[in-house]
């Protein structure tokens, strides 16, 4: 009997014309990419993990078209929790490309609240979110870590 391959991700948000509050995305992570999820029951984009891909545009281009598209699914508000490990330079532009996306949300006229994770001993990752408050012009709330075993 041969056994049916799981889905690795659900895209109900990445054709326009399917999108409703019930639909989502998620990406499940690899040693390589984030786990993303955008739920738009629950007014919530989340990434989190490692982020360095093979092919990081083709990564990030489903993220941004689900996060496009969160805007028509009748939703007033969105959390987003960026929650990065690493991320290597060109997940860093993708990041610059995410944060005007998160601002053009705002300016359809959602709430748009930016949390991001850091680790309590690593100043690059609070430096990063800094530099992407900055371009947003959305304000972060900036959660602090505690390294576990330590």
């Amino acid at each position: 009997m041969e056994r049916k391959k799981k889905n690795p991700h659900v895209t109900t948000l990445l054709f326009k014309e399917q999108v409703s509050k019930k639909s989502k995305l998620k990406l499940y992570p690899s040693k390589i990419t984030p786990y993303v999820l955008i739920d738009p029951e629950k007014e919530l984009f989340l990434i989190k993990g490692k982020s360095s891909p093979e092919n990081t545009i083709k990564f990030y281009n489903l993220v941004f078209t689900g996060l496009k598209n969160y805007a028509f699914t009748g939703m007033d508000k969105l959390s987003a929790h960026i929650c990065l490990t690493y991320f290597n330079s060109s997940t860093a532009k993708c990041l610059f490309d995410l944060m005007k996306i998160l601002q053009s949300i705002k300016a359809y006229g959602l709430q748009v609240s930016i949390s991001w994770y850091y680790e309590d001993d690593d100043e690059d990752m609070l430096e990063a979110g800094q530099d992407y408050e900055t371009v947003s012009h959305i304000p972060f709330n900036f959660v602090e870590l505690e390294m576990v075993g330590r």
